[in-house]
């Protein structure tokens, strides 16, 4: 049995030259490499697209405890204590990424590209063995905002953590989660389960502004 989290840079650096479609052609080639017809309900694949932050998307969002400020955001503020573990707590609030980017080298502040990703084509697939599906969301990734290859880790990490269990069961019941993946994310002690983080980049982690709270 194996569970796989897939992290993909979508940040801005990722636009130049063909590190873009690299990262397309190597990510669909490894969706094919692992999912076929004789790997039927043994491996499962979770993408985790990320730039300055993750979008979980709302199916993901609405199973943690959010102090939600605006409609849009389905990205989740971390702490630097969330970081000292692998599961994403449910033991707490978090709050969520303000709808915002910061302006630089004279460009305005505005909301047309936000630093959490809007609409679905980068959220968060989860649990998934469907490969056809995988590859037309990796298809459509996009080069945008900062690098934060920690949250994508993050993300990835708790994907994997059994703590995830009772909240994949809630997405496979609505049907946001493959049905047959409902019982994972597998135990520690489960050893017939191997869980592995493949992770896509080109650099390393930079900047995230925000806005004052007061």
């Amino acid at each position: 049995l194996l569970m796989i989290s897939m992290v993909l840079d979508i940040s801005g650096s990722m636009g130049s030259g063909s590190k873009m479609s690299n990262l397309r052609d190597a990510a669909s080639t490894f969706v094919d490499t692992v999912i076929n017809p004789s790997t039927a309900d043994l491996v499962s694949v979770s993408i985790v697209p990320y730039s300055e932050h993750v979008s979980a998307g709302p199916e993901i969002m609405s199973k943690f405890n959010v102090n939600w400020n605006n409609p849009y955001s389905h990205c989740m503020e971390f702490s630097d204590s969330d970081f000292n573990v692998t599961n994403l707590r449910r033991d707490k609030s978090y709050k969520q990424v303000q709808h915002f980017q910061w302006g630089y080298n004279g460009y305005n502040n505005d909301r047309s590209t936000p630093v959490c990703p809007i609409g679905a084509d980068e959220d968060v697939v989860a649990f998934s063995q469907d490969a056809a599906a995988l590859k037309y969301k990796i298809g459509r990734l996009v080069p945008r905002g900062s690098t934060s290859i920690f949250a994508g880790m993050k993300w990835a990490t708790g994907l994997l953590d059994p703590d995830f269990n009772t909240i994949n069961a809630s997405l496979a019941a609505d049907g946001d989660s493959d049905p047959a993946f409902a019982d994972r994310p597998a135990q520690f002690d489960d050893y017939e389960t191997l869980k592995t983080v493949i992770l896509m980049t080109d650099g390393q982690n930079h900047y995230s502004y925000r806005i004052n709270d007061n």
